[in-house]
């Protein structure tokens, strides 16, 4: 398993649940079953990406989630002015 060469932790737990979550940032992770099956092995996923970026990672990152139930990818614009769930 690859290890982050950072980790960040996003804390926005409340009162009545704890929505917290670490961000890992390192090389490896995309194509890498092992990173992906505890968060998402028996779950479907949305892949949410950019037609910029999307081209150049998305092949990676199915490959290391080709053992999850179901997965939808979301192809956005390029641009701040499309990052919204209205967009999704």
């Amino acid at each position: 398993m690859p290890e982050p060469d950072h980790t960040v932790h996003v804390d926005l737990g409340s009162a009545s649940s704890d929505r917290s979550y670490v961000i890992e940032i390192g090389r490896g992770f995309l194509d890498d079953p092992d990173c992906w099956r505890a968060i998402a092995d028996d779950r479907g996923v949305v892949v949410v990406t950019d037609d910029q970026v999307g081209p150049i990672y998305a092949h990676q990152l199915k490959q290391g989630l080709s053992h999850v139930a179901s997965m939808t990818e979301v192809v956005l614009p390029s641009g701040e002015r499309h990052k919204h769930l209205q967009s999704i």
